[in-house]
């Protein structure tokens, strides 16, 4: 298994000029991979689609489902009580369907993909979707291959294990984090 140096690169031009920059460090076309990171939860990694079994922040959704209820069921009968207790009622009922309906659906979502953490002396971060520059490099080519990313405003420019053949990224899994460099 090799080591990969990585980055997202925002302007296709930027990935076809660091494609010859490494031809030219003699780093052969093969070990280069220039490839289009979908959107997380978009990489149909499983049968039914998607990446996850679960999508983020559905556990939420329950406490969040029952707090709308009560909310909504006090708000419906305060408004509904003008009309009487039939009013009240009928009122509490619509704001608790649409109490429980809003509090399932709007729960807060923490799966921020620009954040990062540590993990050791690496920072780990979601990989961001995007066009990315992937190079297989020996130990003397990595700070280069490094520069040369960061010279081509290449971002969330990161280190792996793997392996590029016929300038794909065999064993690239696109769900897993990135271990950036620093």
């Amino acid at each position: 298994m090799g080591r990969i140096i990585a980055g997202r690169i925002n302007v296709h031009e930027h990935a076809e000029e660091i494609v010859g920059a490494v031809e030219g460090m003699g780093i052969s076309r093969n070990k280069v991979s220039v490839f289009y990171v979908n959107p997380d939860g978009q990489h149909h990694l499983l049968p039914t689609g998607g990446d996850r079994s679960q999508s983020p922040g559905t556990s939420d959704s329950p406490k969040g489902a029952w707090i709308g209820t009560g909310v909504g069921a006090a708000a419906g009968a305060a408004v509904g009580s003008v009309a009487g207790p039939i009013g009240a009622a009928a009122g509490a009922g619509v704001g608790a369907y649409t109490g429980s309906l809003a509090g399932a659906v709007g729960g807060t979502d923490d799966t921020d993909e620009t954040s990062a953490q540590q993990d050791g002396d690496a920072q780990v971060a979601d990989r961001r979707a995007g066009l990315h520059v992937a190079v297989e490099v020996d130990e003397d080519d990595r700070d280069s291959v490094i520069s040369l990313l960061r010279q081509y405003d290449g971002e969330q420019i990161e280190e792996a294990d793997g392996r590029i053949d016929d300038g794909e990224w065999v064993d690239f899994d696109p769900a897993r984090p990135a271990y950036l460099v620093s």
